[in-house]
């Protein structure tokens, strides 16, 4: 009877184990339709699908962190490129406003000086916009530093600018006198910046505000509101043909700036559109090795469940035939 009473035990213990492995199971399979994927930890995927999956997904985090820069970038052109629209309005005005005044007396009668005063205003106002509080978008590599002062007509007062005829364009590390620097030099005033978009493309991007284009645009200006108030017809004359020729060649200068700012956008824009498109062939290589075939599970899970259920009645009949037994 010892015999027998030992054979049921072993008999209920192996059907208990049994019982144990296969509630595993379904804890797994309702895991797995609960969640779409096999597993949750790595180290229950085979050594090279572990392999894989750290790679993919080291690949995300790369281009998502591309795409994160990309977003920065993308707001500064935006904001640089309303600035320059604003400019170049401000150049055909003051052309326009130099065009209608032929003679002193016009310029008198029009209003000339007070219309390219608000002129030199915008001037600044432009140049020294910010993309969030501090970040001057125009102001190269110089941090929070105000790169324009605020009213360029103060530099010369009424009187004609210093600067000499024809324009020749200041350069690096010199700044022109429009700049809150000057008379000091910083050549990185002029620097662009610069920012991975991808492992092997640096996009080198931004306009500085010492820009030649600007500094016509300035001079062009100061040489109008000189005008306005010179001492006879002939200089006149003189100051008027100045500010025509330099905001001439301002509009142009700009212009060529906005291109070249359109061009960035469009980088950023087409760079944006392959590292998505990367993330999702990632997503999907991810998904081939963790995702699960729903209806497979399901059909796995519903015999798991018949199978428990015939295990627990078995289970229990022996419990009952081995109770009998020891009585």
């Amino acid at each position: 009877m010892t015999s027998n009473i030992l054979s049921d035990l072993g008999v209920q213990l192996s059907t208990i184990n049994s019982l144990q492995t296969q509630q595993q199971n379904l804890q797994q399979l309702n895991e797995e339709l609960s969640s779409g994927v096999q597993y949750s930890d790595l180290t229950d995927y085979s050594p090279t699908q572990a392999s894989q999956l750290m790679n993919f997904n080291n690949g995300i985090t790369q281009r998502q962190g591309y795409l994160s820069a990309m977003n920065t970038v993308n707001a500064n052109l935006s904001v640089m490129s309303n600035s320059l629209t604003g400019l170049q309005s401000v150049i055909q005005q003051a052309i326009q406003a130099v065009n209608a005044a032929p003679t002193q007396a016009q310029a008198q009668s029009t209003g000339t000086e007070q219309q390219i005063q608000g002129m030199m205003s915008n001037f600044s106002f432009y140049l020294n916009t910010q993309s969030s509080p501090g970040d001057y978008v125009f102001n190269g590599s110089r941090n929070n530093t105000q790169p324009v002062i605020n009213d360029i007509s103060t530099i010369t007062g009424t009187g004609a600018p210093t600067e000499t005829m024809p324009f020749t364009a200041v350069t690096s590390p010199n700044l022109p006198t429009y700049d809150t620097e000057y008379p000091a030099t910083d050549a990185n005033a002029y620097t662009q910046s610069s920012v991975a978009i991808d492992s092997s493309l640096t996009l080198t991007y931004g306009v500085s505000s010492d820009n030649p284009a600007f500094q016509q645009m300035a001079l062009g200006l100061r040489w109008a509101y000189a005008a306005t108030n010179a001492p006879d017809e002939a200089t006149y004359q003189t100051d008027m043909t100045n500010a025509r020729t330099l905001l001439t060649g301002a509009e142009t200068g700009v212009q060529a700036l906005q291109s070249s700012v359109a061009s960035s956008q469009a980088t950023v824009t087409q760079t944006q559109a392959l590292q998505n498109q990367d993330i999702n062939d990632l997503t999907t290589q991810i998904d081939n090795i963790q995702q699960v075939d729903i209806s497979s599970v399901g059909v796995k899970l519903t015999l798991l469940q018949t199978q428990l259920q015939a295990s627990y009645s078995a289970t229990a009949k022996l419990t009952q035939l081995s109770i009998l037994n020891y009585l």
